[in-house]
């Protein structure tokens, strides 16, 4: 939790800054309310199973994107070339 110096300035400990980099919402639970890292257990579990999960799903959108430029640029490459062929004709 942050304590307030002589000055009267806020001060974090480098832990809950590297907490707080790392996920928002664990460091809220554990500083701000108090909840005991025990009880984080099962919903960090149940967090990391989430994020695998949106991360497949982030995976395969990028490469169906990828993959429907790339079929795109195939088309308008065919439709150039059969343009030359016609022209050459």
């Amino acid at each position: 939790m942050p304590r307030k110096n002589q000055f009267g300035k806020n001060i974090f400990t480098a832990s809950e800054v590297a907490t707080y980099a790392l996920c928002p919402e664990a460091w809220r639970l554990t500083y701000i309310e108090k909840v005991s890292t025990d009880a984080l257990k099962d919903k960090a579990k149940a967090g990391e199973k989430d994020h695998d999960i949106w991360t497949k799903n982030f995976d395969d959108a990028v490469y169906l994107t990828r993959a429907k430029y790339l079929i795109w640029i195939l088309i308008g490459l065919l439709i150039v070339f059969y343009m030359i062929e016609v022209s050459i004709r």
